[in-house]
């Protein structure tokens, strides 16, 4: 749905249906109702956002979580459509996020590497529109995707050089 698929169209509906069977295959059933496919199928298809029950049994402010998460996803890309366009503004979104993932598997450490990546590609974006003379949005998404290719490369957390340098044993 979020590629821009219609949400009644057959070849989703279907796809999402065989997931589910799949899934139902994968988990050793033999044989789902058809009650219950229908109701993986729809939990599927629909659930697009942060699962607000899981918020609220870990926190009395899963509710106020998931409206401010959702204001904040929404009022990113607002503003982003109006300053980059629409594939820059996703790009502006993502790239810290994964690099961050590449550095460290603690999620205040991702918020805060995700944060200072964020600003360190739109400084440098900025300045090489500068100097350069250069449309400011493609040259900061460059930026961050410069740091997610070093993030892909030196990331501690799951970065290239990670995974081929040998580790003892027990280590992660």
């Amino acid at each position: 749905r979020k590629m821009g698929t219609p949400k009644d169209l057959a070849s989703r509906i279907r796809a999402g249906i065989h997931y589910c069977v799949l899934a139902a295959m994968d988990d050793g059933d033999c044989w789902v109702e058809h009650e219950e496919l229908l109701d993986r199928a729809n939990t599927l298809l629909v659930m697009d956002t942060l699962d607000p029950g899981f918020l609220s049994s870990v926190s009395r402010a899963g509710a106020w979580t998931h409206a401010a998460f959702l204001a904040l996803i929404a009022l990113n890309l607002v503003a982003g459509f109006q300053a980059l366009g629409s594939l820059l503004a996703v790009g502006a979104m993502m790239l810290p996020a994964i690099s961050a993932r590449l550095w460290t598997q603690d999620i205040t450490g991702m918020i805060v590497i995700a944060a200072l990546i964020g600003v360190a590609g739109a400084y440098g974006g900025l300045l090489g529109s500068f100097y350069l003379g250069l449309p400011s949005g493609p040259l900061i998404i460059l930026a961050c995707g410069i740091f997610y290719l070093v993030s892909l490369v030196a990331g501690p957390a799951g970065g290239l050089l990670r995974t081929l340098t040998p580790r003892s044993h027990l280590e992660g």
